[in-house]
């Protein structure tokens, strides 16, 4: 008889502990919340830190800081692997991402603030293999092998070329994995944005001396931060949206991204 009672009430704690977890899960989506989760992946100068911790430094923790401040709320950036994020946020387990370019497939599950800067998008090669190497048009990368990252999107034109498949494709998890991959020759060219490449280069003399980008931008296009629909953070994207344009016109955002300009 004890251990049936027994069995019962631990039956019925066990029952009220999940029931607990799905209320406080349940409530972190819930209007009127004060903290809005965000993630990112390690990507210098951007979202600075390891995976699995908390980002507090780089542009992005910077303008956050700055923006939340103006809105009188709290956030944190949780650094994982990209897909993770783009996963999290499509689904509203979290509440947004604070920079990627915006897309009509990205506009089915996210708000956009308004523009936040402009990047530019370079390929990069190794001069010892491609001593001569020039680009006009995406059609002179014919037979090549190029690094993109997992869940990055590209410009329109990339795109194309890719579907035509003019050129073939060897996906990486992040930027450090293709530039590795570039050196070890398994890549012959690598798309990637400018800022980021140059963090890497800062640390690595032989990267920096080996690897070249070519003389002009395959894509330039603007980043803004993405807020889940399923966020209640989505209803104050116009209070977002008047915090950024008074950090453009009092100067403090133009600080923030001096590195990267």
């Amino acid at each position: 008889m004890v251990k049936k009672c027994n069995f019962a009430l631990c039956l019925s704690l066990l029952f009220v502990f999940v029931w607990c977890c799905s209320i406080a899960s349940a409530d972190a989506r819930q209007p009127g919340k004060n903290k809005f989760i965000f993630m990112d992946e390690p990507l210098p100068p951007f979202s600075i830190g390891e995976t699995g911790s908390l980002s507090r430094e780089g542009i992005s923790y910077e303008m956050l800081s700055l923006i939340f401040g103006e809105i009188g709320a709290d956030f944190e950036i949780e650094l994982v692997p990209w897909g993770r994020a783009i996963k999290s946020v499509t689904h509203g387990k979290i509440d947004g991402v604070p920079l990627l370019m915006k897309n009509s497939e990205r506009e089915q599950f996210l708000v956009f603030s308004v523009p936040l800067f402009e990047i530019k998008e370079l390929i990069y090669y190794m001069p010892e293999r491609f001593p001569d190497f020039h680009w006009e048009s995406l059609d002179d990368l014919a037979g090549k092998t190029i690094g993109l990252i997992i869940g990055y999107t590209y410009s329109p034109d990339i795109l194309e070329a890719i579907n035509k498949k003019k050129f073939k494709v060897l996906y990486s998890t992040d930027t450090e994995s293709c530039l590795v991959k570039l050196l070890a020759g398994r890549v012959d060219l690598f798309i990637e944005n400018e800022a980021s490449v140059q963090e890497f280069f800062k640390s690595n003399a032989e990267w920096r001396e080996r690897i070249k980008s070519a003389d002009h931008a395959v894509s330039r296009c603007y980043w803004h931060m993405g807020i889940s629909k399923l966020s209640p953070l989505a209803s104050r994207m116009d209070e977002i949206n008047s915090a950024i344009r008074k950090m453009k016109d009092d100067g403090r955002f133009a600080r923030i991204v001096a590195p990267i300009k």
